[in-house]
């Protein structure tokens, strides 16, 4: 920013800052405003890049309501054998073209693949639930968020998607620019840094130096309506942009950062055969006046975002048949419908149908045992990614990542792969120069709340405080909105407690998904 302009900028900065502040004696206010020095880069001419386009406009915001589903359970042991998955972006070829598919990269050109989960809680009624931006799992410590690459790119006084990583495959080492765009969402997590991104969060100076995100922070006193319905709002607009990306040579030995397995799933999706990747983007502050632009290698970028957008498919339960009904775009993959308990799980494909697909809840009465279960359904799925485009290593690095998460958390379920429209409307990505071939897939989650489910819920949480603590506790990281859920049927009914009881494990936002 040029220093003829930076000084205004600075002032209006300031401006909306004091006008936001919260009063005096409940938070400290924000006051002295920075200006960022990581404004974000026009994204690349047309013709060099390779785009998922955003949407035209905004869509409709899905209904809201509140649901859940168990705590996650360790991972099981993962499998060794299956492939892949996608979505070509449009001014690409046919995702068979240029040898993007198959058990492995062929060599020859650039190719570049995408995986990745997002998960959605639904109610019986078909409403998805808010609530939903609570970990499911430990990333390593090294991963950058907002707040933490925030203050190192030096971002002003001011304001999740889980585990889509990007793979290159290249011949020769070379240059790409990458960046990520979520129009009705924000990316919260990503490695190795970013040159920049947005909404920005804010840095101000009351006393001791305030970073603060109204994304994040809940308890930000606002002294406006307008400060508080605009930064406590569903967020929008995210980005994300690494600028340079360097590939590295296929017989590089980059420095990845330590992420052992039995403390997280991060470097399952090390396990496949890709170029290496390095960054030299901010990376850590080594004074008050200097940050530290130290090179980062990975196998892959990461990215992890939170979204309000609708899901392609809308689901809903009673007496103990499942439908679900496309929304806009056909379901062309498989869907399968899980009933997993704390030690057995059932499950059935399903085929599409004139009217979507419909099916008796599977019966876990003739279960098969977890391990045979899982077994079975993970090489089911492996094979059902590989079919799609991805590698095999791809494909078993995906299902291993995921593997506890999908198939062992108790509950009932659905999977399925997202149509190509749709994540190119959700998460369009941009690289530049355009590779030869591009693969995307993004396995959707869906749990789904039977009415016994949320009978139980609404039997939880009428007990007194402690029960309701201990019933929802249980849940884990789908506590809140299963507890959601549980006081909309309640209604009249719903104790004085169950509101104590949200606040304790309301998190900031009131988002309706998470993309993992």
């Amino acid at each position: 920013m040029s220093s003829f302009v930076r000084p205004f900028a600075l002032a209006a900065l300031a401006l909306f800052a004091s006008a936001c502040a919260g009063p005096s004696g409940e938070k400290p206010a924000a006051g002295r405003v920075s200006e960022t020095e990581a404004v974000l880069p026009p994204a690349p001419a047309s013709g060099a890049t390779v785009t998922s386009p955003a949407a035209s406009g905004p869509a409709a915001d899905p209904p809201a309501a509140s649901s859940p589903v168990r705590s996650e359970r360790p991972a099981p042991q993962p499998i060794a054998s299956a492939a892949g998955s996608a979505a070509a972006a449009p001014v690409l070829p046919s995702r068979a073209a240029a040898g993007s598919g198959g058990a492995a990269y062929a060599g020859g050109q650039l190719v570049v693949h995408e995986w990745g989960t997002n998960t959605v809680v639904v109610g019986s009624n078909g409403a998805l639930q808010r609530g939903l931006q609570h970990e499911g799992d430990d990333l390593p410590e090294f991963v950058f968020d907002r707040l933490k690459q925030g203050d190192l790119l030096g971002f002003p006084a001011l304001d999740k998607m889980e585990t889509p990583v990007i793979y290159f495959y290249s011949d020769e080492p070379r240059t790409l620019s990458v960046r990520v765009n979520m129009p009705r969402g924000v990316l919260t997590q990503w490695y190795p840094a970013v040159k920049a991104f947005a909404p920005p969060i804010y840095n101000a100076t009351h006393g001791p130096l305030l970073v603060m995100d109204p994304v994040s922070d809940v308890d930000y006193v606002y002294n406006t309506p307008a400060c508080q319905e605009k930064y406590t709002a569903p967020p929008t607009a995210g980005v994300l942009d690494w600028g340079n990306v360097q590939i590295l040579a296929r017989d590089a030995a980059p420095r990845l950062p330590d992420a052992p397995l039995d403390r997280s799933t991060w470097s399952y999706a090390r396990q496949v055969a890709a170029n290496a990747v390095r960054v030299q983007n901010p990376s850590r502050r080594v004074s008050p006046e200097s940050v530290l632009m130290e090179p980062q290698d990975e196998r892959f970028l990461f990215y992890r975002g939170l979204g309000r957008f609708q899901a392609p498919l809308r689901a809903t339960s009673a007496l103990d048949v499942v439908r679900l009904q496309e929304l806009a775009e056909p379901i062309t993959s498989p869907v399968w419908l899980l009933n997993v308990t704390a030690d057995r799980g059932v499950y059935v494909r399903l085929e599409r149908g004139e009217a979507g697909f419909e099916s008796r809840l599977p019966d876990v009465g003739s279960a098969q045992p977890m391990a045979a279960f899982v077994d079975a359904l993970a090489n089911e799925l492996t094979g059902a990614l590989g079919a799609t485009g991805l590698y095999h290593d791809e494909a078993l690095a995906m299902v291993n990542t995921w593997r506890a998460q999908w198939f062992s958390t108790p509950g009932v379920r659905v999977l399925y792969f997202a149509p190509d429209a749709w994540l190119e409307r959700e998460l369009p990505l941009t690289i530049a120069p355009a590779p030869a071939a591009i693969e995307r897939v993004m396995v959707m989650r869906m749990e789904l709340l039977t009415p016994s489910q949320e009978d139980a819920d609404v039997s939880g949480m009428l007990q007194d405080l402690a029960g309701a603590r201990e019933h929802f506790a249980a849940l884990g990281r789908f506590a809140e909105p299963r507890l959601r859920r549980a006081m909309e049927i309640a209604g009249g009914r719903t104790p004085p407690h169950a509101q104590e009881l949200l606040r304790e494990i309301a998190g900031p936002n009131t988002v309706d998904s998470l993309g993992e």
